[in-house]
């Protein structure tokens, strides 16, 4: 599905969880692709993924123009996967 393994193993375990992917995009200057996932991640896989040494944390502050995200990286292979991140309200 994407040009990593271990993030087509994130997404397989995604879809375990209910979420499905809503987007793949390319072209990004730091990164190959970019895995949009539909729904937030689940607390469960969150916990499970920080613990992977393969792959980076990051997350992102909801802007007037993008939603706050949570994602991983793997860097070896340029290729990331983002959840967003619910809205408080």
């Amino acid at each position: 599905m994407t040009y990593s393994t271990i993030i087509d193993d994130v997404i397989e375990l995604a879809k375990n969880d209910g979420n499905a992917v809503a987007d793949i995009t390319t072209g990004w200057s730091k990164v190959r692709e970019v895995v949009y996932m539909r729904g937030p991640i689940t607390a469960g896989l969150y916990a499970k993924l920080t613990q992977d040494s393969r792959l980076r944390v990051w997350k992102t502050e909801a802007t007037p123009h993008n939603n706050a995200e949570i994602g991983f990286t793997d860097d070896d292979k340029k290729v990331a996967i983002s959840f967003p991140v619910p809205k408080l309200e």
